[in-house]
């Protein structure tokens, strides 16, 4: 997901589903935001000292682990 996608779901009626008001989807893009920057640089670094074969698949067992609590 990334911030065009959450903006698409936001006009095509997330609006109304979440019962949303005001400035939320400023504050949507800023949580993606701030989120991202944090994460990036231990990504990268990481993906310097790790094949790209244990990583990606590591990344989407956490992803789901995190998903599913």
């Amino acid at each position: 997901m990334d911030q065009s996608a959450t903006t698409q779901a936001y006009v095509s009626g997330m609006k109304e589903s979440l019962s949303l008001n005001g400035n939320e989807l400023v504050e949507f893009t800023t949580y993606f935001s701030i989120g991202y920057a944090i994460a990036i640089v231990p990504s990268q670094l990481t993906q310097t000292m790790v094949r790209p074969s244990i990583f990606l698949p590591a990344c989407e067992i956490i992803w789901g682990c995190l998903t599913l609590a």
